[in-house]
């Protein structure tokens, strides 16, 4: 798959790849360590712009994602809200 190119091509030329996505298959197919640093963009109720936050950072995701696919999480809204 094209997420598995692009993270040995990252790993074997250490770069740093940035890409955006609006699918929960592409982060489901992340490495447990690429997808913690990526970034998510949302945008939330009650609050003026774009919020950035890094996966490591989003309060009890480590724990939700023991009984969570995250292109569940993804789906449903539930990053949005978790912070």
């Amino acid at each position: 798959m094209l997420v598995d190119f692009f993270e040995g091509l990252a790993g074997s030329r250490d770069i740093q790849i940035i890409a955006t996505t609006q699918s929960g298959s592409v982060l489901a197919a992340l490495s447990e360590k690429n997808l913690m640093n990526a970034v998510l963009c949302a945008r939330i109720p009650d609050v003026s712009g774009t919020i950035l936050k890094r996966f490591e950072d989003i309060p009890h995701l480590s724990d939700v994602l023991q009984r969570k696919y995250i292109d569940e999480l993804f789906v449903s809204n539930w990053l949005e809200f978790a912070f």
